[in-house]
């Protein structure tokens, strides 16, 4: 009896290890300069306060739709160079600094942030991204960090949609 468990134990045992899982190339990485640069308009704005006891969001949307028109901005690429332009008129508060610039990701094959230099401006303003950026996603998030004292206060949590 013990014999005929040792055998069935090592047959199992044989056709366990001879079970494994095939691996599919899933293809290139796409490019993240390729996901961006498109037409986006604003969908909804939070506002995450991280100064609260209890991080608290409050959704302002609304305040933006009150306008006929979002605020937008648009990515391009021009020999090598990423400019960005927007359209934030009649919005009380400027995200981007300027209605034009250039623009780059920290790392263009992994970033993290996405850097607006502002036309004129000498310094970039940086937009982490709260989600990866590819050619067939619909929605960009990037995040406005408001700093005080050395220390992020609040942050303004941007959702695009792509035009």
């Amino acid at each position: 009896m013990k014999k005929y468990i040792y055998i069935m134990s090592l047959a199992i045992g044989l056709i366990a290890a001879s079970c494994r899982k095939e691996y599919k190339e899933i293809g290139e990485n796409p490019s993240k300069i390729d996901g961006i640069t498109a037409s986006w308009s604003l969908h909804s704005c939070q506002v995450i306060d991280k100064a609260a006891t209890v991080e608290e969001t409050i959704d302002i949307t609304p305040f933006f739709t009150r306008t006929t028109r979002l605020p937008n901005i648009t990515f391009a690429m021009n020999g090598g160079t990423g400019t960005y332009t927007c359209d934030t008129s009649n919005v009380a508060y400027a995200f981007f600094g300027s209605t034009s610039g250039t623009w780059t990701f920290d790392n263009a094959e992994f970033p993290q942030k996405v850097m607006l230099t502002p036309a004129g401006a000498t310094t970039a303003l940086e937009f982490p991204l709260a989600a990866t950026i590819r050619p067939t996603d619909t929605y960009l998030q990037i995040d406005k960090n408001v700093w005080c004292g050395g220390a992020i206060k609040s942050v303004y949590r941007l959702s695009f949609i792509r035009n």
